[in-house]
């Protein structure tokens, strides 16, 4: 096993992550990209640089990461990228105005690397966590009142667990599901309310 600690959201050690895993593992077969939530608000409550640390941690993050180990994945003609969102980008979240914009982007930045990649036997993913009995979601609720009563708003009336969630990913990260790319995968207990 191999952990190298760095802030993603930072070009220059984002690229020593990308070099030194590429020093013990030539190439990689999967991709999962994370990185934690930005700061709640409202739009006139944020400054520049939270749009730009928000920007730079959630976008910027997962392009320079696919940037650096697509290539291996292209030379094998195998692989799976999977990037961690939010339920936000299907159902905006009052006060979460960061997370609602820039996840959105993350979204159709997979949506197209999905139809560029397919030729390549490269699946490429999104995958909506709802509210999943995290810290986050305990800062969240302790933070903002209107969180408290999330719970009544979800269908299965419940939290989700880090496990059910990570069910998902691993099956997305699978042999099984090879013919499913491009898609946002919501695992949130029902909680969104949209069609597509």
């Amino acid at each position: 096993m191999l952990a190298i600690s760095g802030d993603l959201s930072i070009a220059a050690e984002r690229e020593q992550i990308i070099k030194s895993v590429l020093q013990v593992y030539p190439t990689i077969d999967i991709l999962v990209t994370n990185t934690g939530g930005p700061p709640t608000g409202k739009i006139e409550d944020l400054k520049q640089e939270d749009w730009d640390h928000a920007y730079n941690n959630l976008l910027a993050s997962v392009v320079g990461l696919v940037k650096g180990f697509l290539p291996g994945m292209k030379q094998k003609k195998w692989g799976r990228i999977i990037s961690i969102t939010s339920m936000a980008v299907k159902q905006p979240i009052n006060n979460l105005m960061l997370s609602n914009s820039v996840r959105a982007s993350v979204v159709g930045l997979i949506k197209t690397l999905a139809n560029e990649l397919a030729m390549y036997n490269i699946t490429v993913n999104n995958v909506m966590p709802g509210y999943t009995e995290t810290e986050r979601l305990k800062e969240l609720i302790e933070n903002n009142p209107s969180f408290s009563s999330a719970k009544s708003e979800i269908p299965l009336g419940r939290f989700g667990t880090p496990e059910e969630f990570a069910a998902a990913v691993a099956f997305l990260a699978s042999e099984r599901a090879s013919y499913i790319t491009g898609v946002s995968l919501a695992v949130d207990g029902g909680w969104t309310k949209s069609l597509f």
